[in-house]
Parts: structure tokens; sequence; C-alpha cells
């Protein structure tokens, strides 16, 4: 989660660049005699940016959410699908979600979060009992 939010304020320096050349189009402008960009490119940059990091930070937000109800054992269903929308990100995301997802499907998790009672486990094979009987003859 933390890390999602470090990596989603990369996108506020699109917003800057944006607004910076937006508000001046000429701070584009090179000296060998080449047209800058149009005003609305750098807008949409910004806009860009903007998103990028809204978007950035509210999965990152939703995943700390979704830790902090794995740790109390609420609402199993939610850490699954932010363990899905996690997958997304490649390499990291995509190994956590994944055994995320693996470790919330069992059943002793699901007995653990109280949707399912407890699976019973069966008890361990008693050991052969021999009858006592008449001893064996010997020759």
């Amino acid at each position: 989660g933390g890390l999602e939010i470090a990596a989603s304020a990369m996108g506020l320096i699109y917003v800057v660049l944006g607004v910076v050349a937006y508000a001046n189009p000429q701070w584009m402008h090179s000296e060998q005699g080449g047209t800058p960009p149009p005003k609305e490119f750098f807008l949409i940059l910004a806009i860009f940016g903007g998103c990028f990091t809204l978007i950035g930070t509210a999965f990152g937000v939703l995943t700390i959410m979704s830790a902090r109800h794995m740790a109390g054992r609420r609402h199993r269903v939610f850490s699954i699908v932010i363990a899905a929308i996690n997958c997304i990100s490649f390499p990291l995301g995509t190994l956590l979600g994944v055994f995320t997802i693996v470790v919330l499907c069992r059943d002793t998790v699901r007995a653990a979060y109280g949707e399912i009672p407890m699976p019973l486990r069966e008890p361990p094979p008693a050991a052969p009992t021999t009858q006592p009987g008449p001893p064996a003859e010997s020759r």
C-alpha cells in the first residue's frame, strides 16, 4: 500500500510540468525556431498526471484498508477483490495478490473469518492392539 502511494506520487511531476507549461507555453520554445506544442497538450498532461496520482493513491489506501481488515479477520471478500486488483501491478503486486487469494480461499482461513464452521480434524489412526491369547508354542 505505502509503496503504491509513493509510486503514484510520480504523477505529480506531470501535474507540475503540465501546469507550468500551460501557464507559460513559451517556456517550451526552442532557440532553433520550432513552434511549441499547443497549450491544450499541457493541460492534458496535467490531467493525466493528476488521474494517475489519484488512482494510485486510492489503490494504495484500499490495499492498506485490506491489510487492516485481514489483521482483524473481517471482510474476507473485500480483501480478495483488492488482491485481484493488485495483480495488475507486476511483479510485486502479482506475487502478493496471487498468494493472498490462495491463502484467503483456504477452509481454515474461512473458518477463522467465521464464514464456515471450523473443519473437524480426523483423529489419528489408533495403534493396532494385540489381543492377549494363548502363548505360542515353541519347539
